[in-house]
């Protein structure tokens, strides 16, 4: 194939990389991608009319118009810079594969492609990301190759005597762009980590009807909903969906021994079909007039380093007493499903800390919720803090029927869980009360009911994976009576309803199970399939204690057999893999960023002294080394090589000034000009003992006499300043210490005749 060809198929790969980057994304449909591809290679076979190719042009020319002037319309619609920006984008590309391409137009097929990946930065977080900008490196590299080589052609002349058109690839051009691109890896790498990276999806803070249709779908799954509706049919899907990381640091590294539940809060009026959360108000007065709020939803704002406090017992404990505190169960959660608004924990929630800038909120379900949750980042990162002991089967068995009834019947609050917690749709059919007495006749004691409800519920009816829809209006009815199947959510109803019945304080909790330990990362990984709903019982003195009635193992180990030891085990590789993409590409932030250079800097400082224990012990330190280590330092000293041979060869060409600031950096630790200092004095008999700390050495009667003494000491201040406060030099710091370093020179008897900001 000749050079041509090979810039075509070029261009065409870069076109279709570019449209894949955005529409691989949330923000398109599964058809834009098809319909991408079926542009690219129509428009490898077409290039406009070749009659009437004037009124083809004029064509496009009212379509750019029509787009350009929909564009403040596309904006004010989606309230987003990015996403009509990427329309026109598609657009574009669309008008330079379907017209006639030169290499002008594949330079501009080049630029929108080069654009789409940018924009596709802000628009996905998914690890495919990854795949399609390495792809388009490596096609990016060699178009600019080939591009040069027809440039020099058209020129100079071919050098092979072939006719234009025919002219021949060089032999190992694309093995050469090849090592190229690969060559590349470190320098890109360090302009990622160098430069700030945008962590999630702009358009998501920016979009409020896009965020909003999305925190719908999450809303949809079960431990994410506000109401639990039953009676809808159809099929529960094997949705292996990752929803849930959650590292425990009490396991150390292994799983816990205790089985854990995710809880993401609990609901507790129930109207004959979904379940849903009491809203109770009353009117206070704010100094001015009256208003009316609610008093079971109230805003935990944060305090220090970002701490939401539940429990006012906990309100002054420091982050290191409460990772000491063994009555604490420490839970660091990673949502992995965009949008979701519920935060989850084992047990009752004591300390929250998460970058929740709007706060967070609490209903008196104990179920926690982030507000404004479209104004955040899709994917949120937070540390629970919480006491997840449940109350003995000994210690409920102990408490009486007369202890719950003086409990519900209180003047106090028994009004309140009367109406909270033993509420009964009026719809309710009276087969379920009758049914409920049946069960729990023979028992006397709160929990000999309650485990009675549970046992019949386990033994009579089955877990199911199909759901029909319902032969009437009432789905606990036909759960109960005529399907005897259903899932989680048909258990915990069943049994919230009937302890109620049988007046038990009751509520339905939902969330997710443990799920499955992840031994490669450390980590519990919580899928959809891990969605769960259980119930809540309410025993005085003890609280709220959970208790599970659905036989959800049987579903589990029915999904467990079907998965085969490699699939399981590359899941997990995988997972690891999807987790360390996330973590240390798209989740950089500033701070982890600040922390790598500093281990850098470290580094470097310790460079000469690992190199002479390496000469000193020879091949033993060399075994010692892991290959990642032995690796890091091969590559360290290849690159080393490498810049020493340019500076070498082109380091005269550097001006004058810019080798001042190459040996000044703003972002350094300021010894390159204060060694400089201690040079130029030393010319002068000065110098500095090691003992000495800068500003002791200050005090030195033989550099108190120095004309430029208050210069010295504004230096050192500087010094100080940039090596130990971390502070970077300004212009004007700049300025002074190349001024104070040419004044030293002068003194020393040598004229300066660099100019101000130049170099030394």
């Amino acid at each position: 194939m000749n050079i041509r060809l090979h810039l075509k198929i070029c261009a065409y790969l870069l076109a279709l990389i570019g449209l894949w980057s955005v529409t691989y994304t949330d923000y398109f449909s599964i058809v834009w991608p098809s319909a991408s591809t079926l542009l690219v290679l129509a428009g490898w076979f077409y290039e406009g009319p070749r009659r009437h190719q004037t009124a083809y042009r004029r064509m496009w020319m009212v379509i750019g118009l029509l787009m350009l002037l929909s564009f403040p319309v596309n904006m004010v619609y989606t309230r987003s810079l990015l996403l009509p920006a990427v329309h026109l984008s598609i657009f574009a590309q669309a008008y330079s594969l379907l017209n006639v391409k030169n290499e002008r137009a594949y330079r501009r097929i080049l630029t929108i492609s080069f654009a789409q990946i940018l924009a596709s930065t802000n628009l996905t977080t998914d690890l495919r990301f990854g795949v399609l900008i390495s792809a388009y490196c490596l096609a990016a590299t060699y178009f600019v190759l080939l591009m040069f080589i027809l440039t020099g052609i058209q020129k100079g002349g071919a050098s092979d005597g072939r006719a234009p058109g025919k002219e021949a690839i060089p032999q190992g051009l694309f093995l050469f762009s090849v090592v190229l691109a690969a060559a590349l890896i470190p320098l890109t790498l360090t302009f990622f980590y160098s430069m700030p990276r945008l962590r999630y999806a702009l358009i998501a803070r920016n979009n409020p009807i896009d965020s909003l249709n999305q925190m719908r779908v999450a809303r949809q799954r079960t431990g994410f909903t506000k109401i639990v509706e039953l009676g809808t049919y159809g099929r529960v899907q094997e949705d292996q969906t990752l929803a849930l990381r959650v590292e425990v640091p009490a396991a150390q590294g292994r799983p816990l021994e205790t089985r854990m539940r995710w809880r993401g809060g609990a609901l507790n009026i129930y109207d004959g079909v979904a379940w849903s959360s009491s809203r109770d108000h009353f009117r206070y007065f704010n100094g001015r007039k009256w208003n009316v709020t609610n008093k079971n939803m109230g805003s935990i704002f944060p305090r220090m380093n970002s701490q939401f406090i539940a429990d006012d017992d906990y309100a002054l404990d420091r982050i290191e007493q409460l990772d000491a505190s063994p009555e604490l169960l420490k839970q660091v959660f990673y949502l992995e499903i965009p949008f979701s608004e519920s935060l989850f924990a084992a047990g009752d929630i004591k300390v929250i800390q998460g970058p929740f800038r709007y706060g967070v909120a609490r209903d008196f379900n104990s179920s926690f919720y982030i507000n404004n949750r479209q104004a955040l980042p899709d994917l949120i990162s937070y540390t629970v803090y919480s006491s997840a002991d449940q109350p003995t089967a000994e210690q409920l068995g102990n408490v009486s029927w007369e202890d719950l009834q003086t409990f519900t019947q209180s003047g106090r609050y028994g009004n309140y869980i009367r109406r909270s917690f033993l509420q009964l749709p009026p719809s309710l059919n009276p087969q379920v009360r009758q049914l409920a007495e049946d069960v729990t006749r023979n028992y006397s004691k709160p929990y000999d009911k309650i485990v009675a409800l549970r046992r019949f519920l386990e033994t009579n009816y089955t877990y199911s994976l199909d759901l029909q829809k319902p032969l009437n209006d009432d789905p606990l009815y036909d759960f109960l009576f005529i399907s005897k199947s259903g899932h989680c959510e048909y258990f915990a109803t069943a049994m919230t309803i009937m302890c109620r019945a049988v007046g038990i304080p009751a509520r339905l909790a939902r969330g997710f199970q443990q799920g499955a330990w992840n031994e490669a990362g450390s980590f519990y990984e919580v899928r959809q399939k891990d969605s769960h709903a259980w119930v809540e019982v309410l025993f005085p003195q003890y609280g709220w204690a959970e208790f599970d009635p659905s036989p959800r193992a049987v579903a589990d180990d029915y999904f467990e057999s079907r998965r085969s030891v490699m699939a399981k085990m590359m899941s997990k590789q995988l997972l690891r893999m999807r987790i360390f993409w996330r973590q240390n590409v798209i989740g950089y932030n500033e701070a982890r960023r600040m922390r790598l250079l500093g281990e850098a800097a470290e580094f470097t400082r310790n460079l000469p002294r690992l190199l002479a224990q390496l000469i000193g012990h020879g091949g033993k330190a060399v075994r010692n080394l892991s290959g990642m280590t032995l690796f890091s330092l091969i590559l360290v000293l290849a690159m080393s090589l490498v810049l020493f041979r340019i500076l070498r060869k082109f380091g005269h060409k550097i001006p004058p000034r810019l080798r001042f600031l190459t040996s000044l950096s703003r972002n350094g630790n300021g010894a390159a000009f204060y060694g400089k200092m201690l040079k130029l004095l030393e010319k002068r008999k000065i110098v500095k003992p090691l003992h000495l700390t800068p500003f002791e050495f200050l005090e030195l009667p033989a550099l108190r006499e120095h004309p430029r003494h208050s210069d010295i000491e504004t230096l050192t201040s500087l010094y100080y300043r940039t090596r130990y406060g971390g502070r970077a030099l300004v212009d004007e710091e700049i300025a002074a210490v190349h001024d104070i370093l040419a004044g030293l020179r002068h003194a020393n008897g040598h004229t300066s005749t660099a100019p101000r900001n130049g170099g030394s």
